[in-house]
């Protein structure tokens, strides 16, 4: 056997293992070990954050209904606009008055973000973090670019389990989530009263979808700029949720969280509080990732809690999104040179890289310091979202980031005008494909009546 075979199934052997990164403790990438799973990221925190005793049996829970899993892309989001209005309450807050945790349950000089019940009986919470869909593809390192993991990587201490898997495209299924947490959960210490999700974007609906389906395992829900696929909102009512959404959302509009709340708030729904945040953009939650108060407030919630209220929250009303990278590296060296080598060593999500513009704004939105456009880049911000002309056909080449419906209003046709030309039966689109473009009915429609108005 020669040496080039051997190290052909070498690599094809550990790719069904877990290969631990050295730069980050506790932080261990695994692939192809769950069956009808994702690949993922799995933080553990020091062993030393709460003595480890061991736990009693937890509780049988109820076996949950799911609702029906659709793996397709975002919903329509012309269609969200039509359904629902801004007439929302800025904030919506619980109907019922929260139950607040004993102090003994609290650590002494634990710090914020830290759980707050993990000692009661030795084991700590989980918290799934779903990504948007920049970070969609096949380098895991690409997953640590924004979210709860790159928090732990610019130095947040976060006292819990972190799970965060990369969907390859499409929708996130919380059927594949679930049997990554059942793996998780059956090899580590972990509170399955208090397993959690937060995520942003096509994170943000699969956040919602996944406590759709599993709303007698998920204790609490933070979904950030997204929506749902899920029609079961007296599901979606059983779990205390904090949606965010921010009203100069261009990508996923304010419309598709109205949506859901005002479903909720029609069953007699109060397990959830809604910031809709007057100005903000869509990147502009992705800075709540690394604020400790937001894992706080998470930890305050539980399977076990009588009622299972939601807490309040006003981590917006206070400002503190301002200062959420306060006392954090911009990112370890060690970290940062992953993703670097990563990017250059031809992995095949190279070319779906997310735009520097959705970087900055998962990073915090506009507020990030602009840098200057090079003749280069002036050339590819032209080709963004625009059709190229091609004879007679305009085609557009999907980018990160893309979906029907931001292709469709860039070219001022319609979603469905979109799917007829392309043969679509869905709203799936992946990076690197080739769409038509229709012409413009309103381009059209112009152009008939400068020639009538010229007849005349």
């Amino acid at each position: 056997m020669n040496i080039k075979r051997i190290l052909t199934i070498a690599c094809t052997v550990s790719l069904g293992v877990a290969s631990a990164m050295a730069d980050s403790p506790g932080l261990k990438a695994y692939y192809n070990n769950v069956k009808n799973g994702y690949n993922y990221w799995l933080y553990t925190p020091p062993a030393n954050a709460v003595p480890l005793a061991p736990a009693p049996a937890p509780a049988p829970a109820a076996a949950p209904t799911p609702a029906e899993i659709v793996e397709e892309d975002l919903p329509p989001v012309a269609n969200l606009v039509d359904e629902a209005t801004s007439t929302t309450a800025p904030r919506v807050a619980s109907a019922t008055a929260p139950v607040p945790l004993p102090p003994s349950a609290r650590e002494k000089n634990a710090e914020p973000g830290a759980s707050a019940t993990a000692a009661t009986h030795g084991r700590l919470p989980l918290v799934i973090f779903l990504h948007g869909r920049s970070l969609c593809g096949s380098n895991l390192q690409t997953v640590r670019r924004y979210g709860s993991i790159a928090a732990i990587d610019r130095g947040r201490k976060i006292d819990a389990y972190i799970l965060a898997p990369q969907n390859p495209g499409s929708a996130w299924s919380p059927e594949r989530i679930m049997n990554i947490v059942d793996n998780v959960v059956a090899n580590n210490p972990i509170d399955t009263t208090r397993i959690y999700v937060l995520g942003m974007s096509l994170g943000g609906f699969g956040t919602m979808d996944l406590a759709a389906a599993y709303p007698d395992r998920i204790a609490a829900a933070i979904p950030m700029c997204g929506g749902t696929t899920s029609k079961d909102y007296d599901a979606l009512n059983k779990v205390p949720m904090w949606i965010v959404h921010g009203t100069a959302d261009a990508a996923v509009p304010v419309s598709a969280s109205d949506k859901p709340v005002a479903e909720m708030k029609s069953r007699g729904g109060h397990r959830f509080v809604y910031d809709r945040v007057p100005g903000w953009n869509h990147g502009a939650p992705a800075r709540l990732f690394y604020l400790p108060e937001t894992y706080e407030w998470l930890f305050q919630h539980s399977l076990a809690d009588k009622g299972r209220p939601v807490h309040p929250v006003s981590i917006i009303q206070q400002g503190l999104t301002k200062n959420a990278y306060a006392g954090l590296s911009r990112r370890s060296a060690s970290a940062k040179a992953a993703l670097d080598a990563t990017s250059k060593s031809g992995d095949n999500y190279a070319a779906k890289r997310p735009t520097r513009k959705e970087i900055r704004d998962a990073a915090g939105g506009t507020t990030a310091r602009k840098e200057p456009a090079k003749r280069a880049d002036k050339k590819s911000k032209k080709d963004i979202g625009r059709a190229k002309k091609g004879g007679k056909t305009a085609e557009h080449t999907i980018k990160a980031g893309d979906n029907l419906y931001t292709i469709a209003q860039r070219n001022h046709v319609s979603v469905e005008d979109l799917k007829k030309a392309n043969n679509l039966k869905s709203n799936n689109i992946q990076p690197g494909q080739s769409l038509k473009i229709p012409k413009s009915k309103a381009k059209k429609d112009s152009k008939s009546k400068d020639k009538k108005s010229k007849k005349h």
